[in-house]
C-alpha cells in the first residue's frame, strides 16, 4: 500500500520527553536537527518551557520529543525499498484536537528555545489529520 502514499518517512525512535495522555485528531510533526552537544539543553527546554506552554493551549492534548536511531532506521526491508531514507536526528510531535490548535502550537514550540539550542527545523513541518476507521464485526467474529 505504500506505493499509494507520497513523501513517506519512517524513523525508529526513543522517547526523550513526553507529556499528555490523549491521542489527538491532528498531529504537528517537526523533523529537527541539532548538534549532539545541545540535546540535553533542548530536552530541558522542552520539559520546562516549550511543552508546558503548548499544553496550556486549548485543544493541545500531548507533546512528545523523540530521538531517532539512525542505525535502526536505515535497515533495508521490503517496505524501505519503496522510499528514500531521510531520517532526522529528532522529531517533535504535538497532538491536538483541532487543526487550529496544532498550528497555534507550532508557533509556541518554534520559539526562542530552538535558536538558543541551535535546533534546525526542517522545512517539511506539517499538521496531519489522523483518520481511524472501525469496521463492524461480522457475526461470529471477535
Amino acid at each position: 500500500t505504500l506505493k499509494h502514499f507520497r513523501n513517506t518517512s519512517r524513523a525508529i525512535c526513543s522517547i526523550l520527553h513526553t507529556v499528555g495522555s490523549s491521542t489527538g485528531g491532528f498531529v504537528l510533526t517537526l523533523r529537527i536537527e541539532m548538534p549532539d552537544a545541545n540535546v540535553a539543553a533542548f530536552v530541558q527546554a522542552a520539559r520546562d518551557e516549550l511543552f508546558p506552554a503548548a499544553m496550556q493551549l486549548t485543544g493541545v492534548l500531548a507533546c512528545h520529543l523523540f530521538a531517532c536511531d539512525q542505525l535502526a532506521s536505515h535497515i533495508d526491508t521490503t517496505e524501505s525499498s519503496t522510499r528514500a531514507f531521510d531520517v532526522p536526528s529528532h522529531v517533535l510531535v504535538v497532538e491536538a484536537s483541532t487543526h487550529n490548535a496544532a498550528e497555534t502550537a507550532r508557533q509556541v514550540v518554534q520559539g526562542p528555545a530552538l535558536a538558543r539550542c541551535e535546533v534546525y527545523v526542517r522545512p517539511d513541518a506539517a499538521v496531519y489529520q489522523l483518520e481511524i476507521c472501525r469496521l463492524p464485526l461480522r457475526a461470529g467474529h471477535r
